[in-house]
């Protein structure tokens, strides 16, 4: 497995969680465990946030890697609360109202961007200058609230654990005119 998850570099193997606890602890590749359901075993440990009990029941997924891995800039149609178990990991975000700055024409998925949030290339995406993208860093211990279609990219540097909480997204509306936003059909 590759360092650029959802890049082009990026392969996929689907195996059990055990065969992949083995290569992980014994090989240096930046394996990935990715967007899957939590593990019913470790489900119990982990609660959802208080605040959060008037969302719809969320889809809880786990994310372990050993660093090095690169999800390239791109939104969801979720809320997503992410909480970072172990290790950290960095965000750069922006806001969805700023779309037109990040989302290029090319050859990727609609929700996705070829600009480099950390280091945009200015030559080849000069409206990217106008995204004004932030970036924060996800420590062990905390939880990080990304809206539905907010742009981010995200990079881990050593090992770690997250567990996101996707909740539908609380306004129908909200999501209509995202969408409506992105696809420019508005």
């Amino acid at each position: 497995i590759n360092a650029e998850y959802m890049g082009s570099t990026f392969g996929k193997r689907r195996m059990h969680f055990g065969e992949f606890l083995a290569v992980y602890n014994h090989t240096s590749a930046p394996h990935y465990y990715a967007e899957k359901p939590m593990l019913k075993e470790l489900r119990k440990d982990f609660e959802e946030p208080p605040f959060a009990h008037f969302m719809q029941a969320p889809s809880v997924k786990m994310w372990m890697g050993r660093g090095g891995m690169v999800s390239r800039g791109h939104y969801d149609e979720v809320e997503n609360l992410i909480a970072q178990v172990a290790g950290s990991k960095h965000f750069c975000m922006a806001d969805p109202a700023r779309s037109y700055y990040v989302k290029q024409r090319g050859n990727h998925p609609h929700n996705y961007s070829p600009v480099d949030f950390y280091a945009p290339d200015f030559s080849a995406y000069p409206t990217a200058r106008n995204a004004n993208i932030t970036c924060v860093e996800l420590r062990a211990g905390e939880m990080l609230y990304i809206p539905g279609f907010w742009w981010h990219h995200v990079r881990s540097t050593a090992r770690n654990i997250a567990i996101s909480f996707w909740y539908p997204l609380h306004s129908e509306l909200l999501g209509e005119v995202f969408s409506c936003m992105a696809s420019k059909t508005c």
